[in-house]
């Protein structure tokens, strides 16, 4: 078989001004055919007047003969040419799978144009299903994005919207939908357009309640190009860089309050001398020692968060008596709800169960909730304390009838530093961490804790957990890892 030769477009470019080779054999064959026809004719019109037809009678019928052997013949030529002529009309179509049939001992043009069409044929199906499935792909990913993406031609016409760009700006937009009546009034369309790659436009929309970044950038610089435009919802990273910003401001603030009280008594004590009174200066050295407390404690707590949200804190898991857990901290209080005339009663709903968890850290958190509830109600109030247990999980309540929180505080109760009665917490000596450190223990034990509506006043708070812990590191042997802890 011989090598095929490389393409040359320009050698090509140059044959198309001669006849190619096909129509060439082709004339030749057609030549010969005839000749092979008019050989047959002149010896029948001699055989036939030979033996007494007449001359009128021999010279149709050998025409009639010699056309008949000329179109049985040329039938053979023309047929294949028809074929591919029918084959390339099914092409031009969109029907890529039609095949020429060849001959397998074909040798000549017509034979090499067949297996030549085949092939092309055969490449360019090959090419487009690859190409659709490169396209289907696409189309998947835009559909299932969560950032929104819409397409717009050189003249501003829309020719791609996924559904997340419809959701994010919250409108529908249909496909006649232009650049200028979604976007319009950030920049102008040719603006965008004249960019130059890899440069683009950077912008911020709100919407409602959400703030969209857009990012704008020509997608070719062809007359088919247009411009792309992606739609990322950055709410929530503005919601975390603003929460950040107010709570290095509330750190400060925290810390700037004792140290500023810190050095104020301290210079009192030292401008005095001899001249302050021993009880006066007793008393403004409590107020220090408190003042240190707190920053103390404000410390210890940051860094408990610290560590909570990096994961460096190890839960020590074990299975205990989750009743036994909340009669202790229910005692441990009992004392402090005695002292402010308040009634603290705690009824479990039935037999509480084994739970497997950090039994220290989960008592930190009952010690918080019920803490709370003595503070923030006032003197003769009452508290009361349940717990039951579902198929799954195990829960308590605690509910008082003080002070309560505002509807409006209520989504915000467990971020950091937040106080609904911020100079009676500081007077009660907190810290505004302790739920927000509660609130990390709890879903490390992918459990719940959170504001239960009720009627009347006070606030009632649900802690609730799982009986089993399905994190790694939960304990098999139950047994030996109780009498370990213990």
């Amino acid at each position: 078989m011989k090598p095929r030769q490389k393409w040359d477009r320009k050698q090509a470019r140059l044959d198309f001004d001669r006849p190619i080779g096909l129509f060439s054999s082709l004339k030749m064959e057609l030549s010969v055919l005839i000749v092979i026809a008019t050989s047959i004719a002149f010896v029948l019109v001699w055989f036939l007047l030979k033996y007494g037809w007449s001359g009128w009678i021999a010279m149709p019928l050998t025409m009639i003969v010699a056309l008949g052997i000329t179109y049985f013949f040329s039938r053979g030529l023309i047929a294949p040419l028809r074929q591919l002529r029918d084959a390339a009309e099914a092409m031009s179509e969109g029907d890529y799978s039609v095949r020429v049939h060849v001959a397998t001992n074909s040798n000549d043009e017509i034979g090499q144009l067949a297996r030549t069409f085949n092939e092309m044929a055969g490449v360019l199906q090959s090419t487009l299903a690859a190409v659709e499935n490169e396209r289907n792909k696409l189309d998947t990913l835009f559909l299932h994005m969560t950032d929104g993406v819409v397409a717009f031609d050189r003249e501003g016409h829309l020719i791609h919207c996924n559904p997340a760009a419809t959701e994010l700006l919250r409108r529908s937009i249909d496909p006649s939908c232009t650049y200028e009546e979604l976007l319009g009034d950030l920049h102008p369309f040719q603006n965008v357009l004249a960019l130059q790659k890899p440069n683009y436009i950077e912008d911020e929309l709100v919407v409602g309640d959400r703030t969209l970044a857009l990012y704008l950038t020509p997608f070719s610089d062809k007359a088919q190009g247009g411009v792309l435009i992606l739609l990322h919802d950055v709410t929530e990273q503005h919601r975390n860089e603003e929460r950040r910003k107010e709570f290095v401001a509330n750190v400060s603030h925290e810390l700037r309050t004792p140290l500023t009280n810190v050095r104020s008594y301290a210079e009192t004590i030292r401008d005095a001398g001899d001249d302050i009174p021993r009880d006066m200066e007793n008393n403004f050295l409590d107020i220090i020692i408190t003042e240190t407390d707190r920053m103390t404690h404000i410390v210890q707590d940051l860094l408990t968060l610290s560590r909570l949200d990096a994961g460096s804190t190890e839960m020590v898991f074990t299975r205990f008596p989750f009743h036994d857990a909340i009669e202790s901290v229910v005692r441990s209080n009992s004392l402090n709800a005695k002292q402010r005339g308040h009634e603290l009663t705690y009824v479990p709903e039935g037999e509480l169960p084994l739970i497997t968890g950090d039994r220290s850290r989960l008592e930190q958190v009952m010690m918080n909730i019920l803490g709370n509830a003595i503070k923030y109600t006032p003197d003769g109030g009452h508290i009361r304390v349940t717990a039951g247990a579902g198929p799954d999980t195990a829960w308590m309540e605690v509910r008082d009838d003080g002070i309560g929180i505002p509807e409006k505080d209520r989504e915000r109760i467990f971020d950091r530093f937040y106080r609904v009665d911020k100079a009676r917490s500081r007077e009660s000596g907190g810290t505004g961490l302790g739920l927000s450190i509660a609130r990390e223990i709890v879903q490390r034990h992918h459990g719940t804790i959170s504001l239960v509506p009720h009627e009347g006043p006070g606030t009632t708070v649900r802690l609730e957990l799982p009986i089993t812990q399905p994190a790694p590191g939960a304990p098999e042997d139950t047994a030996e890892n109780t009498s370990a802890q213990q």
